[in-house]
């Protein structure tokens, strides 16, 4: 299940960074999608992977335009029989939000009026500014649109109101000592490498009572999903995409996606491709 890191600096000085954005994509191995890129044929310049799984075609659980607006979807764990197959697809909330003209909270307060129409999720929208940044989460297990401060954040597929999952909670603390260790841009390189060893831990981690409810008919699975890099070759399942996005105190952007070559065969190795792009936010 995915995970969602952000450090965000608002008044970042000189050589510090804005924003720094780390996602993992827990997804099916079989699901079709393509790598990061900018999207052709919107009349706003979008950059990010796309869902191509039938009927889903487009729809992205990250992306980002030139003009600062960044949003990411994570799916909230539900047992199987209080999913609906009916809904409709979610991945097309943040294609929505990139797209339109509404700030964080103002989009993220339409979409709680027709909360009922897609299956558990949380969204997170954010607007970068030369100087300010506005961010918002909404899910429709929770009560209503939360603005964020500038700090250290991060998202799982827990309940809004409950706590984070130990997984989500051990990863935000190495998050934050990672960039903490790298605050100027000079040591890019290095942060970019240590945010992916970091990601490529497949410790497992204890579950709690709370992973338990919201997992109860996935027994023989759910300890596995309880990882940074989870990894469940049984069920062709997985962390399969990995995004950093850096954002300098002059909003340059580095948009780096390190994510599996399809198709993706569980029984082999399986080959990574990295895809970097730099753009300014203008």
């Amino acid at each position: 299940m995915c995970i969602l890191f952000i450090k965000t600096l608002e008044n970042a000085n000189c050589g510090e960074y804005k924003l720094v954005l780390v996602n993992i994509r827990d997804e099916y191995y079989a699901r079709p999608t393509k790598p990061v890129s900018f999207w052709d044929n919107r009349n706003t310049r979008i950059i990010g992977g796309q869902d191509m799984d039938k009927g889903r075609e487009g729809g992205t659980w990250l992306a980002m335009n030139t003009n600062g607006k960044i949003a990411s979807l994570l799916n909230i764990l539900q047992p199987k029989d209080e999913i609906s197959a009916d809904k409709k697809g979610r991945g097309f909330l943040v294609v929505d939000y990139l797209e339109g003209n509404e700030s964080p909270k103002t989009y993220l307060d339409q979409i709680s009026k027709e909360s009922s129409d897609y299956n558990g999720f949380r969204m997170i929208a954010i607007h970068l500014k030369s100087q300010s940044i506005e961010m918002s989460t909404y899910s429709n297990f929770g009560l209503q649109t939360m603005q964020l401060n500038s700090g250290v954040h991060a998202f799982g597929n827990n309940k809004m109101e409950q706590k984070l999952w130990p997984k989500v909670r051990i990863g935000k603390q190495k998050f934050e000592e990672i960039v903490d260790k790298h605050k100027n841009t000079n040591s890019k390189s290095q942060l970019i490498d240590d945010i992916f060893d970091f990601l490529s831990d497949k410790s497992i981690y204890p579950l709690d009572d709370q992973m338990r409810s919201q997992g109860r008919d996935k027994s023989k699975s759910l300890e596995k999903l309880n990882a940074i890099h989870v990894v469940i070759p049984e069920n062709n399942y997985g962390s399969r995409t990995w995004t950093i996005i850096l954002v300098d105190n002059n909003l340059n952007v580095d948009y780096i996606e390190k994510t599996m070559k399809e198709p993706i065969d569980a029984s082999k190795d399986i080959e990574w491709i990295t895809n970097s792009h730099t753009f300014k936010i203008t």
